[in-house]
């Protein structure tokens, strides 16, 4: 039986039950199923954990740039020193991964994306999607969690931009909180903001954390709708599925 969940204390914008949606076309996507992962391999950073900086990719570990292609968004990382700690030059899971120790199972293929124990601040951003010709749009996605003995200064975000008005729009925010009483960790958790009234819609996601049990995990982001976006390279062509997890939704403007 699906759950829904309710942010009101994280979420800036309205919370409301989700209703079966009409029938839509997932018109962009991605499962993270095209971007390299290295099992039992970390992603280790060269730069200066002192600075703000993009993350590049090296080669032999996950990507953490991925330019779009065969139908998968397209994604950017950066780090942020909120820590004055060694970063990621020590070598973290982050990045795309086929590991299910932690979530069991990714709700869509074979392959997610997570971020954990950064000692600062990573964040992922995903491309920029014009959707001034799709009616009724609709962002998804599905996180989860870990049970890893969070702190009050540990933040997990995940919102999105949209234009116009550079408006972000958080689904969650978990700044001012301890995780761990949130009854949140442990289980995937789906999440959908209507985006009707906006011309273009920016994913992102980040975790402030300094343990390798404390990671965020994502999967199968959707945009559904009828209509297209702009560049042809979003339409189809990653793989769908379906869940039988817990749910939010946020309202539009």
């Amino acid at each position: 039986m699906k759950k829904t969940l309710s942010l009101a204390v994280v979420v800036t914008a309205l919370i409301f039950i989700a209703k079966p949606a009409t029938a839509q076309t997932v018109i962009a996507g991605t499962s993270f199923e095209l971007a390299t992962s290295v099992d039992m391999v970390q992603y280790t950073d060269t730069g200066n954990p002192a600075v703000n900086h993009a993350l590049a990719n090296n080669a032999g570990q996950p990507q953490l740039n991925f330019v779009a292609s065969g139908g998968e968004i397209g994604y950017t990382s950066y780090y942020w020193n909120t820590r004055n700690d060694e970063g990621l030059t020590d070598g973290d899971w982050v990045g795309p991964t086929t590991y299910t120790g932690d979530v069991v199972s990714w709700p869509d293929g074979v392959q997610g994306i997570q971020i954990s124990d950064a000692d600062g601040k990573m964040t992922i951003t995903m491309d920029t999607l014009d959707i001034s010709g799709v009616t009724d749009p609709k962002l998804s996605l599905e996180w989860f969690l870990n049970d890893g003995g969070w702190e009050v200064e540990d933040v997990v975000r995940i919102w999105v931009t949209v234009e116009p008005g550079s408006t972000e729009i958080d689904i969650l925010n978990t700044a001012g909180f301890d995780i761990d009483d949130m009854a949140i960790v442990g289980d995937w958790w789906f999440s959908q903001v209507d985006l009707t009234g906006f011309t273009s819609v920016t994913l992102a996601f980040e975790n402030d954390s300094n343990s390798s049990y404390e990671s965020l995990f994502v999967d199968n982001v959707q945009l559904t709708g009828v209509g297209t976006v702009v560049d042809d390279i979003f339409l189809d062509g990653f793989e769908s599925g379906s869940t039988t997890q817990w749910s939010s939704t946020v309202g539009g403007p």
